[in-house]
């Protein structure tokens, strides 16, 4: 079942432009379990398969959830009922059959950007994602791939295929923060300043950019639409290119001044 929709306009979930397609397994929606499911939570589980990522993440679901006007009991089922699987209390989740409903091809694939999530779980051969209660122990240069700690629990390591992996998703990560700052870049009327316009951006999108004693927050998008009121601001005023500050002075505060309606998150 191909539910063909475009994901967000510009950036899509997490950063990075996304493959356009989503694709739903009949094995999947066509079990008892899901059919027997409200049709309103059928129907955000499709809506939460378009907003997530490459591999199957997203860190919005009640925001997925209150745009289409079903209720939070329709969200705890498909957790409850294991169509979803919680990461944490900061609202990141996966879809765990993603993998039998996607199949991504290579020249369209964006690695998630969730990476610490993404070692919570481990892929099945049946293609679906199970939770990991697992950790890593080493001693001086020596890695135990398998330490038993009581009767139940064992501690297992990355193997280096695995951390190739993170490796290349680490890479395609800062890949994905580049393009996203040259789309934004090439909008700023004055070329100059871009190392320090840069640092700023990777703030901003990652752990927050402190202003006058409080952290601040944006999305690509936010920032993109910042940019934009300024160019066109001012293209309007006719400001010539010796008077527009340089791009590291925008974005490090007066880009909070041309911010959409709502403006950053800060603490």
């Amino acid at each position: 079942m191909d539910w063909g929709l475009p994901p967000n306009r510009f950036f899509g979930n997490g950063g990075g432009l996304m493959a356009e397609r989503r694709m739903f397994s009949k094995t999947v929606t066509r079990s008892d379990q899901f059919v027997d499911m409200p049709l309103s939570a059928q129907a955000l589980y499709f809506h939460l398969g378009m907003e997530a990522d490459d591999d199957g993440f997203l860190s919005n679901p009640k925001v997925v959830q209150r745009m289409i006007n079903a209720s939070e009991d329709d969200l705890k089922l498909l957790f409850a009922k294991g169509f979803l699987l919680n990461l944490g209390e900061n609202g990141i989740c996966v879809i765990r059959h993603w993998r039998q409903n996607n199949e991504i091809k290579k020249d369209r694939y964006k690695p998630t950007v969730f990476l610490r999530e993404k070692e919570m779980v481990v892929l099945e051969r049946n293609k679906t994602y199970r939770l990991l209660d697992t950790a890593c122990i080493q001693i001086g240069s020596k890695v135990d791939p398998q330490i038993r700690i009581g009767e139940n629990r064992a501690i297992s390591c990355p193997s280096a295929d695995e951390r190739e992996q993170k490796n290349d998703q680490k890479k395609a990560r800062q890949a994905a923060e580049k393009d996203n700052f040259e789309q934004i870049y090439s909008v700023y009327p004055r070329k100059e300043g871009k190392s320090g316009a840069f640092k700023a951006y990777r703030a901003y999108v990652g752990p927050g950019k402190k202003i006058n004693g409080e952290t601040y927050r944006l999305t690509n998008n936010q920032m993109w639409e910042a940019v934009n009121r300024f160019a066109v601001e001012c293209r309007e005023r006719g400001t010539e290119t010796e008077f527009i500050p340089l791009a590291s002075t925008f974005f490090n505060g007066r880009i909070l001044d041309y911010l959409p309606e709502g403006g950053a998150d800060h603490e």
